[in-house]
């Protein structure tokens, strides 16, 4: 099976969340995608972050009817920071050892790959398919040690999970930015009423 792994924060899941795994996965014939949401994301450590068990849950909710879609709570479980490689390498020995791992990152992550951990390894487990914006600009030249990453067009959204937060600390509607189920789990659980 081909298999999509889609990390995050997903604090909240939203709309363009959904609407980018479906584009990748119908664009590269995957079987299934697994949202995997980091427990502690390296590049978001000065940011508080709701807790893991909320945020998974939210996923649960978004994508409760695809059944092609699927949410790991491997990273929230492990209680520490989450790196890419590690997950990567521990999907592929333990679970996926007969499937072909497709590493779903976006385009701004995949220009600040050298300052992941260990970044030229991810290829050694998985296909890096770098979403790329419809519109976008950029012809960076691509080191060689990432030249093996594949691009998928995707559709350009303007949702982000700060614009949500920020959204719900003013009081404002968030309808339409996050699936109804989500919408109702945030404002039941008083979420991000402080973030800013």
């Amino acid at each position: 099976m081909k298999i999509g792994i889609l990390g995050g924060t997903f604090d909240p899941v939203h709309w363009g969340h959904l609407l980018l795994a479906e584009t990748v996965r119908e664009e590269l014939s995957l079987d299934k995608i697994v949202f995997m949401p980091a427990c502690i994301p390296p590049h978001k450590q000065s940011r508080p972050v709701s807790t893991g068990s909320h945020r998974v849950e939210m996923i649960r909710l978004a994508i409760a009817n695809i059944p092609y879609f699927q949410v790991s709570d491997y990273e929230i479980q492990k209680q520490a920071v989450s790196f890419t490689r590690d997950t990567l390498k521990t999907l592929k020995e333990n679970v996926y050892q007969n499937d072909s791992l497709f590493l779903i990152i976006g385009e701004d992550n995949f220009r600040e790959l050298d300052t992941w951990k260990d970044p030229a390894s991810l290829f050694e487990y998985a296909t890096v398919a770098v979403m790329k914006r419809s519109g976008s600009k950029s012809n960076e030249v691509i080191p060689d040690k990432f030249s093996q990453a594949i691009f998928v067009k995707t559709p350009l959204l303007d949702i982000s999970s700060s614009e949500i937060r920020d959204r719900v600390a003013r009081g404002k509607s968030i309808r339409f930015r996050v699936p109804e189920a989500v919408e109702k789990y945030i404002e039941i659980n008083e979420l991000y009423r402080s973030h800013v």
